[in-house]
């Protein structure tokens, strides 16, 4: 967070790889993503709380 813009930025990765008596398969993918959001308001860096379970990400952000 700098100058009440939160940014958010991750990563995904991917390998596929198949094998058959005549053939050979594999591929890959990589994607990344960022956001910017502005916030109104003031908020608690130091309190600031981020989690990321069975696929949901999670962001806790408290008011001063």
């Amino acid at each position: 967070m700098h100058n009440n813009i939160l940014t958010i930025s991750g990563e995904k990765r991917h390998e596929a790889e198949k094998k058959s008596k005549n053939s050979y398969y594999k591929a890959s993918s990589y994607m990344s993503f960022s956001r910017n959001m502005p916030l109104r308001g003031h908020v608690d860096k130091a309190k600031m709380k981020s989690a990321f379970e069975h696929g949901m990400f999670t962001l806790t952000l408290p008011r001063k």
